[in-house]
């Protein structure tokens, strides 16, 4: 878990990093600042609430399990949609900032969950695998 979390700050941080050179050095408007903030902050979210829900999950059943994580999934992907809905519609964010660095953190956070179940999962050696 501590190597998970500190891979999340790293990259996070290094992506900030990026957002805020590219922010300096074209003299982008303080609107997508704002937007990018707003994205990195929904994703951070979304992973945490995911990392939460295998945690609780891995030490149910298996029944339990799948009904957490993938009904955890469906309802953040929903939560996600409709934040990002909201985001664009009535805060009038900067869209083209918004949408870009939510999709560059989505994905960087989404390699990062299926790395965290996969390594759980093998060393767990709580679920049944079919070779």
């Amino acid at each position: 878990m501590k190597k998970f979390v500190t891979g999340i700050v790293i990259s996070s941080l290094i992506i900030t990093a990026l957002i805020l050179f590219f922010y300096f050095k074209y003299n982008l408007p303080f609107e997508f600042l704002t937007a990018a903030i707003y994205a990195a902050l929904l994703n951070i979210i979304n992973i945490s609430t995911a990392i939460i829900l295998f945690n609780i999950g891995s030490k149910k059943s298996n029944k339990k399990f799948l009904i957490l994580n993938f009904g955890g999934m469906l309802i953040r992907l929903l939560l996600l949609l409709s934040s990002i809905i909201i985001f664009i519609k009535l805060l009038n964010v900067h869209t083209i900032g918004f949408i870009s660095v939510f999709f560059v953190f989505y994905f960087i956070y989404l390699i990062f969950e299926i790395n965290y179940f996969r390594i759980n999962a093998a060393k767990n050696k709580t679920f049944n695998y079919v070779e």
